[in-house]
């Protein structure tokens, strides 16, 4: 009988705690973004990032990226990114994301609503979000969102108008949770 009861009892335990959060492993994972210079399409990538995902919680997805990590490849946007007017990154060495709603509309489809701060200014922005279950039990994931980046002061005073660099920036994320 004291078998069965603790049974239940570990068994209680489990059902009630929220499932912890599942490290993004880097090496499988991708943060990228897109624009125009000039008219000429370009893509970049942060080196540099790390995240942690818990679908269960509202405010269980949380991402950091080290703005002195965006690489896209050309010299030029290369050197010009960390600077003050666009990521600003001796004042600004990281950009966060962290949810604040995650609801499920489908199976493995999810709406995600959260707080993304870059050079101190924090928007909210909304995704969706399509993950696929593993069978290690973790998890792939996948998003694109788009940001102004006039919102986050990116690129302010040397190009507000969008002339030479597009205002729209898509942002994709590709991850894979650590086994």
């Amino acid at each position: 009988m004291k078998h069965i009861l603790t049974t239940l009892l570990a068994l209680t335990i489990m059902a009630t705690t929220p499932a912890l959060a599942l490290e993004i492993n880097n090496q499988h994972s991708t943060v990228t973004f897109e624009g125009t210079h000039a008219g000429t399409p370009f893509k970049g990538h942060f080196e540099e990032w790390s995240g942690q995902v818990n679908l269960t919680e509202n405010n269980g997805i949380q991402a950091t990226f080290h703005t002195n990590s965006a690489q896209t490849g050309n010299p030029m946007y290369d050197g010009t990114l960390p600077t003050v007017d666009w990521f600003d990154s001796k004042n600004h060495s990281k950009a966060t994301f962290q949810s604040t709603k995650i609801e499920e509309v489908s199976t493995n489809n999810f709406e995600v609503t959260g707080e993304l701060n870059i050079k101190g200014i924090s928007k909210d922005i909304t995704f969706d979000l399509t993950t696929e279950d593993l069978p290690d039990g973790h998890i792939k994931g996948q998003t694109t969102f788009t940001i102004n980046r006039l919102d986050y002061a990116i690129g302010k005073k040397s190009d507000p108008s969008g002339e030479w660099v597009g205002l729209e920036i898509p942002v994709t994320l590709k991850f894979t949770t650590k086994p």
